[in-house]
């Protein structure tokens, strides 16, 4: 073995290692193999005098130690041209590997693939530690977690506020605009709070969701000297109706014969039908609004069940009218519904709710479904409450809307006040509970008077559900204010929009949507800016 190490030796001397052509990796190579020629030698020392007998076995041991020295000192000196790194690689071979110097040596000879393995490591652990989080029976469960998991969320329209306080959003093509309610300095005329307003749409509507029309309580036409408008007996329209009285007072209403074919078609008629429905239809055309919502009560009324204006040619002159309409949808009123001549408290129908279903709610209807494709292309399908087609739910753009029949105060009807459970409610919670990955980001309810709380009860239940409130925009009729009213509800989330009445033009209402996602806001422009019921607009 001497000899073999020594040939060895004299090979690795003659091709230094500052050849271009060495590599490190073959330097390390022949010193290792090098040392393993020495090991070898001094084991086969070892064992010769092991197998000396008796007189080698009598050499002392430090004897063997001065050979094993000697020979060390041959190998340093034989490696000496390798370097002194080399040097002390070769020494370090030498040595004990203890557990830390393995951990050391992989650390700086696989930094590379350490940390890749550190950062797959990483995320085991953050999903280990998040399933432990969530399964370990020592954390507590909190008391207020809704009872169905919530999905992921969209951004709560904060309450509106005075000041702008919300960051500004800005694009190169839009002025910078802040996503909050603001109070403005027009006052409500039914309450005398102020009205409140949000944040407008761009012109190139970037922000907007939706768009669309609102009014109610048109046409009236019940005391001018124009509007005693009838059928008459030949079965054709007559101006001046010679065989009704048809503008009587409410007090000597009951004159008039319950089968009367009286049409009212007066001055808010003929504004109706020449001026806002052709500009409704115009900037739906265009894209500016998708559909128009009637908040009830289409002709006057009278007190509870005395109504005899509720006939089938009245009914079948407002149909005419609508239907000239693109979009259009209906709800009732009061006056329409349960103050007409033969109102059954007791039931949910009776002859005259029949006509009014059969004209602006059944399938036979031209309002039961969208007759023209929305902004985008879409055609949402409207369903409709079995047995109270007159309720209606859609959704578009993941905003909820409802047509709710709620005709008004002071009187009882036998959707809130005699059915079992309030058919109003009752749909709410079921078309809400289709929303089973909380998608929705606003509500707006149409209906003619506002909601009785069990309504918004329903909604606060989804609201749980879900984990966080959304925008609700209700509009209402009734009132008759002269200009629209916005009121805001501290306690939620809630904006109520009263319409205006008659000869008014129609509000147009936009859902605004946040594009950082802070969710949906109502914005009301007035079509009409001459504050009147009885002036009638231009179509311009």
């Amino acid at each position: 073995p001497r000899q073999m190490m020594m040939e060895n030796m004299a090979g690795l001397q003659k091709n230094p290692t500052n050849s271009p052509t060495k590599t490190a990796s073959s330097t390390k190579t022949k010193a290792v193999i090098s040392f393993g020629l020495v090991a070898c030698l001094i084991v086969a020392t070892t064992l010769r005098v092991h197998k000396g007998g008796r007189d080698a076995g009598a050499m002392k041991q430090q004897d063997v130690s001065s050979i094993l020295a000697s020979r060390e000192r041959e190998l340093e000196k034989a490696i000496k041209p390798f370097g002194d790194e080399k040097h002390r690689n070769v020494r370090h071979l030498q040595q004990p590997i203890s557990k830390d110097s393995r951990s050391n040596k992989a650390g700086k000879a696989n930094t590379s693939k350490a940390e890749k393995k550190t950062s797959k490591s990483s995320k085991k652990t953050s999903k280990a530690s998040k399933a432990q989080l969530t399964n370990s029976p020592s954390q507590p469960i909190p008391s207020n977690i809704p009872t169905k998991t919530a999905k992921t969320r969209r951004a709560v329209t904060p309450n509106p506020t005075n000041a702008a306080t919300a960051n500004p959003t800005t694009n190169p093509t839009n002025p910078p605009i802040n996503y909050q309610y603001t109070k403005t300095s027009t006052t409500c005329e039914v309450d005398g709070q102020s009205n409140w307003q949000g944040p407008a749409p761009f012109a190139d509507k970037s922000n907007v969701a939706v768009q669309f029309f609102a009014f109610g309580d048109t046409p009236y036409d019940n005391s001018c000297s124009t509007c005693n408008t009838c059928i008459g007996a030949d079965g054709n329209k007559e101006d001046n109706c010679a065989r009704y009285d048809c503008i009587l007072k409410d007090a000597s209403l009951s004159d008039l014969p319950p089968d009367n074919t009286c049409t009212y078609e007066g001055p808010d008629y003929n504004c109706i039908k020449d001026s806002i429905i052709s500009y409704m239809n115009s900037k739906i055309a265009t894209g500016d609004a998708s559909f128009a919502v009637h908040a009830g009560d289409l002709f006057k009324g009278s007190p509870a069940g005395g109504n005899t204006r509720c006939q089938e040619s009245s009914f079948a002159s407002r149909r005419n009218l609508f239907s000239d309409g693109t979009n259009v949808l209906i709800v009732p009123g009061d006056n329409d519904w349960n103050e007409c001549y033969g109102y059954d408290l007791q039931k949910n129908t009776d002859p005259i709710r029949e006509l009014w279903r059969e004209n602006f709610a059944n399938d036979a209807s031209p309002f039961n479904q969208f007759s023209t494709v929305f902004p985008g292309g879409s055609k949402p399908i409207i369903d409709r409450k079995d047995g109270n087609p007159e309720i209606y739910y859609f959704q578009h753009n993941n905003i909820a809307f409802f047509g709710l029949n709620r005709v008004g105060p002071g009187q009882q009807t036998y959707i809130s006040d005699i059915a079992p459970v309030d058919l109003n409610a009752e749909w709410v919670e079921d078309r809400l509970s289709l929303d089973v990955d909380c998608k929705i980001q606003s509500i707006v309810i149409a209906a003619h008077y506002l909601l009785k709380d069990v309504v918004y009860d329903k909604v606060n239940v989804y609201f749980g559900i879900c984990g966080s409130p959304v925008p609700i925009l209700t509009i209402t009729g009734n009132a008759h204010p002269d200009t629209f009213c916005m009121a805001k509800n501290d306690m939620n989330t809630r904006l109520d929009l009263t319409t205006e009445a008659f000869q008014s033009g129609p509000l147009l209402v936009s859902v605004v949507r946040d594009p950082d996602g802070k969710g949906d806001f109502f914005h009301v422009d007035d079509s009409d800016l001459v504050d009147s019921n009885n002036i009638c607009p231009t179509s311009q």
